[in-house]
């Protein structure tokens, strides 16, 4: 299950600065930049970071996956013009030859009337490119449960965050890419005892903060599902800390568990993704002259 991202008020990611071998073009800033931290759920050591960025609409949301060195691991792209529960989205890796997502084919902002109609796709490895095929599943949705997909959960939180804060569950089905699939999930809050790790070891305050964890409603799938856990600040209703499965894959192909700590990212920090964005961009230009 794709992990946790930032609502439109808090998004995101690395200063974009495009460079060529001859003239260099400075993008416009991003509306806030943000640096998620993914830790071993267990040993508490850094894995990856994950860079956000999201447009002037709110709409267009872009996700780079980076080591601790800085080299790229994955990259996502998600688009909420159609609908902020169930965006259309792509995530593609630089470490296993693997793609998938969902294409929203038509429809708007969610609600218990309308039909979202929605194609979930992977493009697992093969032997050859002539080889791969991309598998798919079509979805036309028009249950009263809310179809949520990726990115959407945070925004899907955020819409019902004064219901889940009083201690209300909130049902809905969550597409799984690569399972062409959804589960019914239930969300509801529950007390910082519950949550594996202790909010303090990531300078988390639990008196300020709502933690809501989600799992599966059948019985059966919620012993093999693990639970995942979303800590959000009550006053400003934006993420802090996410427990659960690893958007990445190991080298097993499989997720680790993390915890992912949300902060915004320091003047260093923004110059050195700067820098960062610019080798990669000048890299690509020379390599396809």
């Amino acid at each position: 299950m794709p992990v946790f991202h930032l609502r439109p008020r808090l998004l995101p990611l690395v200063a974009a600065v495009a460079v060529s071998l001859v003239s260099v073009v400075t993008v416009a800033e991003p509306y806030q930049q943000v640096i998620a931290e993914a830790f071993d759920s267990r040993k508490r050591q850094l894995l990856y970071t994950e860079h956000h960025q999201l447009d002037h609409t709110g709409m267009q949301h872009q996700v780079q996956y980076r080591c601790p060195e800085g080299r790229l691991l994955a990259s996502k792209s998600l688009d909420y013009s159609a609908g902020t529960f169930a965006p259309s989205f792509t995530m593609s890796f630089e470490t296993h030859d693997l793609e998938y997502g969902a294409q929203r084919q038509e429809g708007s902002e969610q609600h218990e009337a309308a039909t979202t109609h929605l194609t979930l796709f992977n493009r697992p490895a093969a032997e050859n490119d002539q080889l791969r095929v991309t598998h798919q599943q079509q979805l036309s949705w028009d249950k009263p449960s809310p179809l949520v997909i990726d990115g959407g959960i945070n925004h899907f939180i955020v819409e019902h965050f004064d219901t889940l804060a009083a201690g209300t569950p909130v049902s809905f089905d969550f597409g799984l890419s690569l399972r062409l699939s959804t589960v019914k999930l239930q969300l509801e809050r529950v007390s910082p005892k519950q949550l594996p790790v202790k909010l303090q070891d990531y300078s988390v305050n639990a008196d300020t903060s709502a933690i809501f964890r989600a799992q599966a409603k059948n019985w059966l799938v919620r012993q093999l599902a693990p639970e995942i856990f979303f800590v959000y600040d009550i006053a400003l209703r934006d993420p802090v800390l996410f427990y659960g499965p690893s958007n990445l894959l190991n080298q097993e192909g499989q997720a680790d568990q993390v915890v992912i700590r949300f902060r915004e990212l320091s003047e260093s920090e923004k110059e050195k993704a700067a820098l960062i964005a610019a080798s990669e961009t000048n890299f690509e230009t020379a390599d396809a002259l």
